[in-house]
């Protein structure tokens, strides 16, 4: 079994291949190393799968790379790669729109040239919006808010039109909030664990009582490894980790696992953050078999534990 993951050194793409290889697949990996955050950092991402001889990265742009050859006997495709986060999506959306609607068109390209047997895309809860209407069904309307969630809207309509044109197998999965040992150091619970840790003030948006479906980050590639191996025709499925849980809880769940207090400072909401999110998962668990396995406490002592192993 072959596979080619873009985004392999990001932090789902990085356990991802980790666990193919464990799976004994043969893995191609391709990531530009962005400097959105630390290079260096997503390099040491890929230190055990380095070692093997089924895994290869190449350091390449997938927007200007010739992405055909790399597809020769792939069974799968996991198109991982992109832009992420919602706050800097303001202010440098050409970046956004290359890396998450033009690299996506070029993956998608490659794949209905070279027949592959399927594509997993990985979207984002992002795309519907902000919505008091819970739990997230996933033939609700898309309604973005933000423009990187408008840029991952848009990935998943070229991709709908491809698996249309060219009757690609297709699955996109809209991921919930993931988090776990080597989630970037921008976001939420990383933020938390280290201003905790280091005795500083915990910086939260609003008032705290926004909620999220957070997903701990082996559960999401279960669902991904999953959708890789389904059959039929293409589908959109929610990924989430069945249980919503606001801010305020989140920061005190990680000073717990800690044991330390946590000092807050409020700060204005940030624009196209959403307000609540909670995940339907019949169709995961219908088409995947997908079930998440790892609760919120369980989940944040492992990348405690991580986080005080590796952090700076």
């Amino acid at each position: 079994m072959r596979a080619l993951v873009t985004g392999a050194a990001g932090f789902i793409g990085s356990h991802l291949v980790d666990r193919l290889v464990a799976l004994g697949w043969e893995v191609c990996g391709v990531d530009a190393l962005l400097p959105y955050y630390s290079p260096a950092a997503k390099l040491r991402n890929l230190a055990a799968a380095s070692g093997s001889a089924h895994f290869r990265l190449l350091q390449e742009d997938i927007r200007t790379c010739d992405l055909e050859p790399l597809l020769d006997d792939s069974t799968v495709v996991y198109h991982l790669a992109g832009q992420p986060g919602v706050a800097d999506s303001w202010q440098t959306f050409d970046s956004y729109v290359a890396h998450n609607i033009v690299a996506t068109q070029q993956v998608l390209q490659a794949a209905a040239n070279r027949g592959v047997r399927r594509v997993v895309l990985a979207s984002s809860s992002s795309v519907y919006g902000n919505t008091l209407e819970l739990p997230l069904h996933e033939d609700r309307v898309p309604a973005p808010i933000s423009p990187y969630g408008v840029t991952k809207q848009a990935a998943e309509q070229i991709a709908l039109a491809y698996a249309d044109r060219f009757a690609l197998p297709l699955v996109i999965l809209r991921y919930f909030t993931v988090y776990g040992p080597r989630q970037r150091p921008d976001m939420a619970i990383a933020r938390f664990i280290a201003r905790i840790a280091q005795g500083r003030e915990v910086e939260v948006y609003g008032d705290g009582t926004q909620t999220r479906d957070v997903t701990y980050v082996s559960d999401v590639v279960e669902a991904t490894i999953r959708a890789g191996a389904s059959d039929g025709a293409c589908a959109v499925v929610n990924v989430a980790g069945g249980a919503r849980v606001s801010v305020l809880a989140l920061i005190d769940a990680v000073a717990a696992a800690l044991g330390q207090r946590a000092r807050l400072r409020h700060l204005a909401p940030r624009p196209g953050d959403v307000a609540h999110t909670e995940a339907s998962l019949d169709r995961a668990q219908r088409l995947l078999g997908f079930v998440p396995r790892v609760g919120i406490h369980e989940g944040i002592q492992r990348q405690v534990e991580w986080w005080s192993a590796h952090g700076d």
